[in-house]
């Protein structure tokens, strides 16, 4: 955001955290998925049949992002590895899953038949391709990073479809929306690296407290000095949630605007209203909830909304003259959206 550093000495982490998936609509995820194949035995040579777990359209979509994704990737809902780099990553979702709060986001994206790939051509730490339903870890993270990443873009599967990027919001309130997106995946994964230090697994947090996002690990950890429990969990999730990345958030979001505007140029006017209680809805996991309504700052104050660089603020207001090339049509409050 969704992915960015892990530690400063990690160069080719720098955009890791940026990337959310593609999706600015719901056009795939609404697609009723088809029975699902048995899969045969996997072996070493010829790894596992993912395709057996994919409907017709995904095979061809993910076969172009991990050409041999029967050997570098795991349905989360089927583990069946037999290669190394399956045996890797099913061993990364077994360790997520002792956490209760990751046990919940590795059952989600189970849910979704998510895969998770180990991509040797990305040059992002990790991602997650809301409409492929595909996440992809660089393949040559050490294993603390691996986890911290994997937590992080297990977090962003719940966000879609509800919270993907939707041009009728327009470019400002997409762009806030990406925003939260990416601090509440940030945060989510770091009470998941808590949850795992108090079982027995202190490194991973250790590991994030060193990075270059340790500010967000620290604010977690103060909030939980001398305190346990749920309650005190979603308060730190709150506070890890205030620890932004704006210029690295805004970079990736207002690129992939640029994209999408180069290929479908007709103006799409804002037509929906982004409302705080929408939003609010990100931070609910497991039937609670770190951004409960009423607390704290609304999340259209400029502290979550403002800070644009003057790059990229003139980047955005481009983007909006371009979106408001047509008449514009009445809003419709964000809540009423499905």
């Amino acid at each position: 955001m969704t992915r960015a550093p892990c530690a400063g000495v990690l160069a080719w982490l720098v955009a890791g955290l940026l990337a959310t998936g593609d999706a600015w609509a719901a056009d795939h995820a609404a697609t009723a998925l088809e029975p699902l194949a048995a899969a045969p035995a996997p072996t070493p040579e010829t790894g596992a049949d993912v395709d057996a777990v994919l409907e017709p359209w995904r095979r061809v979509r993910v076969a172009h992002l991990i050409p041999d994704h029967a050997r570098a990737c795991v349905p989360v809902a089927m583990r069946l590895p037999a290669t190394a780099a399956q045996k890797e990553i099913a061993a990364g979702l077994d360790l997520i899953s002792l956490a209760p709060l990751g046990a919940w986001l590795v059952d989600r994206a189970a849910s979704g038949t998510v895969l998770v790939c180990r991509d040797p051509n990305t040059h992002l730490a990790a991602y997650y391709r809301s409409q492929v339903r595909l996440i992809g870890l660089l393949a040559r993270l050490p294993e603390p990073a691996r986890i911290m990443f994997l937590a992080h873009e297990l977090a962003h599967v719940p966000q879609h479809p509800r919270f993907s990027n939707d041009r009728r919001f327009g470019p400002r309130a997409m762009l806030l929306m990406h925003r939260v997106r990416e601090a509440a995946a940030e945060a989510v994964a770091t009470r998941v690296l808590w949850q795992l230090r108090e079982r027995g697994y202190p490194e991973f947090l250790s590991y994030k407290l060193r990075s270059a996002y340790g500010d967000i690990a620290r604010a977690f950890v103060r909030v939980m000095a001398g305190r346990q429990g749920e309650v005190a969990e979603l308060r730190a999730t709150g506070a890890a949630f205030d620890q932004w990345r704006l210029r690295q958030y805004d970079d990736h979001l207002l690129d992939h605007l640029e994209r999408i505007h180069r290929n479908m140029p007709e103006p799409v006017g804002p037509r929906r209203v982004l409302s705080d209680g929408f939003l609010r809805g990100i931070g609910r996991h497991a039937g609670r909830t770190f951004l409960p309504e009423g607390s704290g700052r609304s999340l259209g104050d400029p502290y979550y909304a403002g800070g644009l660089s003057a790059e990229n603020g003139a980047r955005l207001d481009a983007l909006t003259d371009r979106a408001m090339g047509q008449p514009s049509e009445p809003l419709e409050d964000a809540r009423s959206i499905r």
